[in-house]
């Protein structure tokens, strides 16, 4: 049951921090070169390398 939760709970903050990242000006974006990277970065963000 732990398990379950702990991967329910890395799934949810990672579409908290994918949204985040969108939720972002597009020039903002741009000046961080984030546009078009968020999926990845949130992985990486929330997963790990």
């Amino acid at each position: 049951m732990t398990h379950a939760f702990q991967s329910l709970a890395r799934h949810f903050a990672y579409l908290r921090t994918r949204s985040t990242l969108r939720a972002l000006p597009l020039r903002t974006r741009m000046d961080c070169n984030l546009d078009g990277r968020e999926d990845a970065l949130a992985h990486r963000a929330v997963y790990g390398a």
